[in-house]
This record gives C-alpha cells, sequence and structure tokens, in this order.
C-alpha cells in the first residue's frame, strides 16, 4: 500500500500550490477584475469539459448498477452493492466492506433469489 502522507513528492506537489497560489494572488492583484474573471471562466469551462468526459466513459457502469439496483428494489429486497455482479473488477476493499457490514442482507439476498429460481423452474 502506498503511503502519502509522509511522501516527499507530496511535499514537494504541497510546496508547488502554495508557491502557484501565491502566484495567482500577485497577478490577480496587478491586474484587472476583467482578466480575473475570464481566468475564472475558462477555468469552469475546462472542469466542466473534465466531468462530462468522465460521465461519458461512466455511462455503462452507471446503467448496469441502476439496473441490479432495480432488480433488487423489485424483488422487495433491501439492495446491496456487489461490484463483481455489475462487472466491476479490483473492488477487494468494497467486497470486504460489503461481507463485514451487509452479511445478513447479501444472506437475505441470496436466500430470496434461490426460492424465485426455485418459483420460475416450477
Amino acid at each position: 500500500m502506498l503511503h502519502y502522507r509522509n511522501s516527499k513528492n507530496l511535499k514537494y506537489i504541497q510546496i508547488a500550490m502554495k508557491l502557484l497560489l501565491i502566484a495567482m494572488i500577485v497577478f490577480g492583484s496587478v491586474r484587472s477584475s476583467a482578466v480575473a474573471w475570464n481566468l475564472a471562466d475558462v477555468g469552469v469551462g475546462f472542469m466542466a469539459w473534465v466531468n462530462l468526459i468522465a460521465l461519458i466513459l461512466l455511462y455503462k457502469p452507471v446503467i448496469k448498477i441502476l439496473k441490479d439496483y432495480e432488480q433488487q428494489k423489485k424483488l422487495g429486497i433491501d439492495p446491496v452493492f456487489e461490484p463483481e455482479k455489475c462487472g466491476i473488477k479490483n473492488a477487494e476493499l468494497w467486497d470486504k466492506i460489503t461481507k463485514s457490514r451487509y452479511a445478513d442482507l447479501l444472506q437475505n439476498k441470496k436466500k430470496i433469489l434461490e426460492s424465485k429460481d426455485e418459483d420460475v423452474a416450477i
């Protein structure tokens, strides 16, 4: 596991951010407010594009998760998120949390799904 708190690189990043902030304060104090507002508009526009790209990339996993949630609600189950069933890989921490905190809900879900499969077979 990586330890970010004591990382040398984190200290360099913190120093760089502080210097950038000081430079922005100096720049903003010697320029007109119109320039500051224009830069703010560019920053907000950039963040909007980054968010739109993220939304497009997350579309398929979100649809799978939503369908799993709706299926569980339709069966009358208190929904439990299981990443593997939604096609999400490498979510070991989430699996541990789900198994430790929601073991009773997982058992209930399993029983309901088994009884549903038996009803379909009959």
